[in-house]
């Protein structure tokens, strides 16, 4: 008898908000620190440096940064991208560990000055925001990667 397939159920026929979404993955990290995915280790292997310590909340339509990644300070690579953030909370400075932040696609106008405390931010993508201006703070860092389109 062939096998009945099951069909998968389309983005649009999942109940939870994008912000239960990305509880989902948060609690989930909180408990391992790894990522499965070979695909999404290799590329961030590539992209930011780390296979591991990696939060990938991308395409959840979110509009704001979860409060609960706050509490992540070994967090070293933060995907956001394809969301809906309009503006970075302040307390992201406080998660120093950081060496990756990828926010492209998102809406952000700008980028609080306390971003300069992550003082191992080596990789920040920001294509395709509404960025007006970057802070002069970037400067300080120890940026290899710099992704953000001129205007």
């Amino acid at each position: 008898m062939p096998e009945k397939r099951t069909r998968k159920s389309k983005p649009e026929d999942d109940p939870r908000t994008p912000t239960e979404k990305a509880e989902e993955v948060i609690a989930a990290w909180k408990r391992d620190h790894t990522i499965r995915d070979r695909t999404i280790k290799q590329f961030h292997a590539e992209h930011f440096g780390s296979r591991t310590l990696m939060l990938d909340l991308h395409g959840l339509g979110l509009e704001r940064v979860p409060e609960s990644i706050r509490t992540l300070h070994e967090l070293e690579n933060l995907t956001l991208g394809n969301n809906r953030i309009r503006e970075l909370p302040l307390w992201l400075a406080e998660l120093t560990a950081l060496k990756g932040i990828n926010l492209e696609s998102n809406l952000l106008r700008s980028l609080p000055e306390e971003i300069g405390a992550l003082k191992q931010l080596r990789v920040l993508w920001l294509l395709r925001n509404r960025l007006e201006a970057l802070p002069p703070i970037l400067a300080d860092l120890p940026l290899q990667v710099l992704r953000v389109e001129r205007r």
